[in-house]
């Protein structure tokens, strides 16, 4: 069963994320309404069950509460971690972001900023912690709604995130980022039907948009209709031909219906596509691991913890490639660190409490 299900879900984030976030754009650097990013592409980057390229959109911190001349040394130490933030250095960003807090603490603008820079750094409760604070300031801004929800998303709190959700839509009813936020929390809930609705309303507005198909077919394979889901994929392949996690998926569900051969083929396929596809690594490695190829395997898994570190999926599997070879110091860690990215996760508690058992033995 646990095979099957990772599988089936090979792209459990992180994220991902469990849904890996989709990195914001840059915000203009004088204060306006906030716009964040309309996730188009989880993440990623991975996009599985709940994957990467179709992952909820990250925040957009442009959204200022004053469109007044700023102070001089507010305005330096703003555009400095903005500067920072966009060479990737969030640490460094913070630092210089704090100064103009210091100037101006309830400055939602540079608070979403920090919150922004936490999230680059896949800090989420801190960046929670600061959205929280965003929305009780300003608790009119859709934005600053979305973007704390999408910090619990990634903390696997998906009940908090699905109201905080709700109310940026109520507040702004074509928010597309919070719709399709919210339509992968509602996957994760098992509200099927509600997601679906959520997905369709995307849909709608961008009807060439093949990571909704996507979603929508994972739904079906999590209700287990495999059929059902092979159609989706197989007519969302048909307009985009070049995406490569429609070809994993469609992978799959072969490897599900017993053609291990031709799964295993399309998967390399999708590498041909996108040699960077994670979801790729991670299925070959599982599969190399249940054909006891452990060599393949851990070169599979590998590379896709090279490019998903991220995701308890990968560090559950090299935790049972560990515990395999008899390697249980490995194996524990690993197991551990996939525990730390999603404590809802038992069959990574399950084989925690075993490795320790066998470790306990020798």
């Amino acid at each position: 069963l646990a095979t099957t299900l990772r599988i089936a879900q090979a792209s459990k984030t992180a994220g991902a994320a469990k849904t890996a976030a989709v990195p914001a754009t840059a915000p203009a650097k004088t204060p306006a309404a906030a716009s964040p990013a309309a996730g188009a592409k989880p993440a990623a980057t991975t996009t599985g069950a709940g994957a990467a390229s179709s992952s909820p959109a990250a925040a957009n911190p442009a959204a200022a509460t004053s469109t007044e001349a700023l102070d001089p040394a507010f305005e330096a130490a703003q555009n400095a971690g903005i500067a920072l933030y966009n060479k990737n250095k969030g640490e460094e960003a913070i630092v210089e972001f704090q100064k103009a807090l210091d100037l101006d603490k309830n400055n939602t603008m540079i608070l979403t900023w920090i919150g922004a820079c936490y999230q680059k750094l896949n800090k989420f409760q801190e960046a929670a912690e600061i959205y929280e604070k965003v929305v009780e300031l300003d608790p009119n801004m859709p934005e600053g709604h979305n973007n704390l929800a999408f910090s619990y998303q990634n903390l696997s709190d998906y009940e908090k995130a699905e109201p905080e959700y709700l109310k940026a839509i109520a507040l702004k009813p074509d928010f597309m980022a919070a719709h399709l936020n919210l339509a992968y929390v509602l996957k994760e809930l098992k509200k099927y039907d509600e997601a679906i609705k959520e997905f369709e309303i995307v849909k709608k507005q961008d009807p060439g948009n093949t990571d909704v198909d996507l979603q929508i077919g994972n739904i079906a394979m999590d209700q287990g209709n495999n059929d059902l889901a092979m159609t989706i994929f197989t007519k969302a392949l048909e307009k985009d031909k070049k995406n490569a996690a429609l070809v994993c998926k469609l992978a799959v569900i072969t490897k599900m219906k017993g053609d291990k051969a031709k799964a295993r083929e399309m998967l390399e396929s999708a590498l041909d596509l996108d040699p960077t596809f994670y979801d790729a690594y991670l299925n070959l490695g599982i599969m190399d691991y249940e054909d006891k190829n452990f060599s393949a395997s851990l070169n599979n898994l590998g590379k896709a913890l090279e490019r998903n570190p991220y995701d308890a999926a990968v560090h559950y599997w090299l935790g049972r490639y560990y515990y395999s070879l008899d390697s249980m110091k490995n194996s524990i860690k690993q197991f551990e660190d996939a525990i730390k990215i999603d404590e809802k996760y038992p069959e990574a508690q399950e084989w925690l409490d075993k490795a320790k058992k066998k470790q306990a033995t020798f």
